[in-house]
């Protein structure tokens, strides 16, 4: 569901599940903001179509309440212009 709906915002259908599977191995960081919630926020990619797809994308994705392992916390995605806002980094890593 998630690549179909990546792919009605990409609309390139010769390459948009090659860009999708890259997009899964975007650094990022997680940051639980509730008991049950995390905050996934990840860097933005590099091409500003894809991440301009990516961000159309989010909000549905979001709507939906996505769950890590079905019952877990529930997952709230962002992107970061890691240019204009760093993440903060953990110094015990």
């Amino acid at each position: 569901m998630l690549a179909r709906l990546f792919d009605q915002s990409y609309q390139r259908p010769q390459d948009a599940f090659s860009v999708f599977r890259a997009l899964l191995q975007l650094p990022g960081q997680v940051t639980p903001t509730a008991p049950d919630r995390l905050e996934i926020c990840l860097h933005r990619p590099d091409s500003e179509k894809v991440a301009r797809a990516l961000q159309n994308v989010l909000p549905d994705l979001n709507h939906e309440s996505p769950r890590l392992l079905g019952n877990g916390p529930i997952l709230t995605f962002c992107l970061s212009d890691v240019n204009k806002n760093p993440l903060p980094t953990d110094q015990l890593l």
